[in-house]
């Protein structure tokens, strides 16, 4: 798939840019999703230290406009909540069910969500 454009939005910004993790697309509901790399935009970015945590970016398929941001679900680990980090995305064509495997801290487990 290729796309003639970029798609921008302000939640996740820095001198170079967002380099996102993966990008999916629903075809029949016309939406991109994305996961920006929060981790190496704090790498290039020390200063930024009041970033929000890793969401999936949902953006319009023919004008690659921003719509909304998914929060990503937490680990439940003996009692505590954990945020994660998304790796690999998945989405059906109607745009309403995605698969998330993502994971936490240097020994990466990989859960589904």
């Amino acid at each position: 798939m290729e796309y003639h454009g970029s798609i921008e939005q302000n939640l996740y910004s820095g001198s170079r840019g967002v380099r996102y993790i993966n990008i999916s697309h629903a075809l029949q509901a016309k939406l991109i999703y994305a996961l920006p790399d929060v981790d190496l935009l704090k790498g290039y970015n020390p200063e930024l230290t009041n970033l929000p945590l890793q969401k999936l970016l949902v953006f319009d398929y023919e004008s690659l406009q921003y719509i909304t941001a998914i929060g990503l679900p937490k680990f439940d680990v003996q009692n505590r909540s954990i945020d994660g980090q998304g790796y690999y995305l998945f989405i059906n064509s109607q745009g309403d069910h995605y698969y998330l495997l993502y994971g936490h801290g240097s020994r990466q487990r990989l859960r589904i969500a």
